[in-house]
């Protein structure tokens, strides 16, 4: 994943920026450091290949380096960062390799912060300072923050835990080798207290509150509308595509299908990812996301190639889990079905209607009025079987807004003798579902 740094564009697929291997007479400086994972996350490769390796087949020839910071307690930082930047003084790109060390994320425990280690942070700074354009790579398990020095450089790599040949891989992404085509599947916030979890997390007493429910990820940060560094599926290319013929049928009760036709309007091969969102939220009976991806694709094109996708959205796309019934239901009613760039970021949307699944639910005194008004079945004759002016104005727009929310048996009490005898255990019995739950 690339990032934008002061410019809203991936830093080298500008010339000016850019250490490509077509000229290869440009000055780099590379600054390596960073983790590797540990527990079940490290990586033994049966092959490493460093990056200054890799840099120096693509240049023809040696790159300096310089150590930046210490990976353990024994060295003085201080020292090894003032020598990075007199090195990288004059240079045109110096590349920083960051990020967390070892003992700083594990399953073992769980992370307080999402900060590099300081001397990282003084070091990027410091080096972008000294150099013409600095471009960072960050290495690391979880999300880590960029804002201390995000502003400072004008470009950011994301590997995340490097494997096999990580070394070489970077070298020929920096270098123009190989079109970047990763796309973020975490979000990277400004701060940590901006996620969901922030207030059940850590908990108390040995427990945890998953509170968040739904609203974990990017669902919670674009449900609850907080600003992000770089959204959940962001991501840029030395390249560009476009989109267009964006539509929507429904294909069934509960399903439909996207097409939309991808075109590659740049001068570079590359992969383009297309994200297809569902929003919800227009169905309130119970908690649901702003938006979800629900499925994605990803065609690799040559330069002006085009392709017309097509991407299928199953009733699990619109389908929430019904606790009552013990499975996934299809609600009725309005769904829009989003292209999104990322998570934040919607280039087109159409509104599409669903029969969903029809459930019949079994209404009791604890149903609230609105619940028993919206009924499939006792809902459509209700005011007429209990026929009664106070009813009548109870349900009247301008009251039900609040009387909605009421348990049916209060109002029912409140009509006391006047009510016909039986009427209520006569809509009830009316109101249950058939076995499936499904009419």
């Amino acid at each position: 994943m690339c990032c934008p740094a002061q410019e809203h564009r991936c830093a080298p697929a500008d010339e000016r920026y850019a250490v490509r291997s077509r000229r290869r007479d440009r000055s780099v400086a590379p600054i390596p450091g960073g983790g590797g994972g540990g527990g079940s996350s490290r990586v033994n490769s049966a092959r490493g290949e460093s990056f200054l390796g890799a840099a120096r087949d693509l240049l023809g020839r040696e790159v300096p380096f310089a150590p930046g910071y210490a990976l353990d307690d024994g060295a003085d930082s201080a020292q090894l960062r003032s020598e990075a930047v007199r090195m990288v003084t004059g240079a045109e790109v110096a590349v920083v390799f960051a990020g967390l060390r070892e003992a700083d994320e594990s399953e073992g425990y769980d992370r307080s912060h999402i900060d590099l280690p300081q001397e990282q942070v003084e070091l990027i700074k410091a080096v972008a300072g000294a150099a013409e354009q600095t471009v960072v790579v960050l290495s690391n398990g979880g999300v880590v923050s960029v804002e201390p020095w995000h502003d400072d450089v004008d470009a950011i790599l994301e590997g995340f835990l490097l494997g096999q040949a990580g070394g070489r891989a970077i070298a020929e992404l920096i270098f123009g080798e190989v079109n970047p085509s990763g796309h973020l599947a975490e979000t990277i916030p400004f701060r940590l207290v901006d996620n969901s979890s922030t207030p059940n997390f850590p908990g108390e007493d040995g427990h945890v509150l998953y509170g968040e429910r739904l609203l974990v990820g990017y669902r919670g940060y674009t449900a609850l509308e907080r600003p992000v560094r770089y959204p959940f599926g962001h991501g840029l290319s030395y390249t560009t595509f476009e989109t267009s013929d964006f539509e929507v049928a429904v294909t069934g009760s509960d399903s439909a299908v996207v097409t939309v036709r991808v075109t590659s309007s740049g001068d570079r091969d590359g992969a383009h990812l297309v994200q297809i969102y569902v929003d919800s939220t227009s169905h309130i009976r119970v908690q649901r996301p702003q938006r979800e991806l629900r499925a994605f694709a990803k065609p690799y094109l040559k330069p002006g190639e085009s392709v017309t996708l097509e991407l299928a959205l199953d009733r699990r796309s619109f389908a929430v889990w019904d606790v009552r019934l013990g499975d996934w239901v299809v609600e009725p009613g309005a769904y829009t079905v989003q292209l999104g760039r990322d998570a934040d970021t919607m280039v087109s949307e159409q509104r599409i209607m669903l029969d969903g699944d029809g459930i019949v639910r079994e209404l009791t005194e604890w149903s609230t009025l609105f619940e028993w008004m919206s009924h499939p079945i006792v809902g459509p004759t209700l005011v007429e079987d209990i026929n009664d002016d106070r009813f009548r104005y109870i349900t009247q727009d301008k009251i039900i807004r609040v009387a909605g929310t009421m348990p049916m048996g209060r109002l029912i009490d409140f009509l006391g003798e006047d009510l016909p005898e039986g009427t209520f255990d006569r809509l009830m019995a009316k109101s249950r579902p058939t076995p499936t739950g499904r009419t």
